[in-house]
């Protein structure tokens, strides 16, 4: 048996489950003996989330980024709700206008502007290989710092809503920002895989969410992450043989691979639940979480409630009458 514990992420991706990796850990999260658990990420107040819908009245929606000062470039993506098709045109902070960029089959394009350094590469992707949703793609090269405003247009009357993601933090400056973010749906890939088990991170002391961490649902609304395990100061050992208070969503992750393990060489190794795989563990777990009665579950921040490991064997062992 194993337990794999993927305590890494990025913001680049359809923010689906539907990408290549996403979809091989989807694989053997089925496989007997294997348990994967994936960290959701620390995106949920970074800011570096956007969405929104395209105002009937005046035909757009106006997204306002602020870049910092020294940024030299990065990378922006917008997807767009199937089957709803959107373009878009740029107002840098010095009123240059770039006239909206219509949508086409596939389209590439390089700008500059007259008076600032800055190139914006653009591809359009009408049907994206991995997720088959539209996307554009904006990589930015010495931006000029201030705020730059997109208007993004709808060409359908659905008005389903579309998702703009910035780098994940570490990969831009925290001075780089959407005005009016988004902190759902800011779970990073490859957390947004169905089967694996996505973990978010709460503090044992108080029983409060880790404030920092990243919120489902996915794009398509699939309930993530899973479940919440301690992940705040949490005290570990160190490379200088030491030991220090660890905090964030991967701490969590590698407390909840641990007691995967444990999981595992109950049912596999010794026979409980022969064959056991990551997605019977997945249901054990949930079923066992604490759930607080003033909240309903599963929702965007908790999932399906508190990692109670006692709880998932006294509800094995008990006769249950529903």
């Amino acid at each position: 048996p194993m337990a794999i514990c993927i305590a890494l992420g990025t913001s680049q991706g359809a923010h689906d489950g539907r990408g290549l990796l996403s979809n091989y850990l989807s694989l053997i999260s089925t496989a007997p003996g294997i348990a994967v658990v994936v960290a959701a990420g620390n995106e949920g107040n970074a800011r570096r989330h956007f969405f929104g819908l395209v105002d009937r009245a005046i035909g757009y929606n106006t997204v306002e980024l602020n870049i910092a000062e020294n940024e030299s470039g990065f990378s922006m993506s917008l997807w767009g709700q199937s089957p709803s098709i959107f373009s878009i045109d740029i107002q840098s902070p010095t009123g240059e206008y770039i006239p909206r960029i219509s949508a086409t089959l596939n389209e590439n394009r390089e700008i500059s502007f007259v008076f600032e350094r800055t190139t914006i590469v653009i591809d359009i992707q009408m049907v994206e290989s991995q997720s088959g949703d539209q996307l554009i793609l904006m990589r930015f090269s010495n931006p000029t710092p201030g705020i730059w405003r997109f208007n993004v247009y709808e060409r359908e009357d659905l008005n389903m809503g579309f998702h703009i993601w910035l780098p994940m933090s570490g990969f831009t400056s925290n001075d780089t920002y959407f005005i009016r973010s988004n902190p759902n749906t800011t779970i990073l890939s490859l957390g947004n895989a169905e089967f694996p088990i996505t973990v978010t991170a709460y503090n044992d002391a108080d029983d409060s969410l880790y404030i920092n961490a990243s919120r489902g649902y996915t794009r398509l609304n699939m309930v993530k992450p899973d479940i919440a395990a301690p992940g705040v100061n949490v005290v570990g050992p160190t490379l200088n043989k030491g030991f220090a208070a660890f905090t964030g969503t991967s701490v969590a992750a590698a407390h909840l691979t641990g007691v995967a393990a444990m999981v595992l060489e109950w049912g596999f190794v010794r026979e409980n639940i022969p064959g056991l795989s990551t997605t019977e563990i997945k249901k054990l777990l949930l079923r066992g979480a604490r759930r607080d009665a003033a909240i309903t579950y599963p929702n965007p921040e908790w999932g399906y409630g508190i990692l109670d490991i006692f709880n998932v064997f006294d509800s094995l062992r008990i006769n249950i009458i529903v």
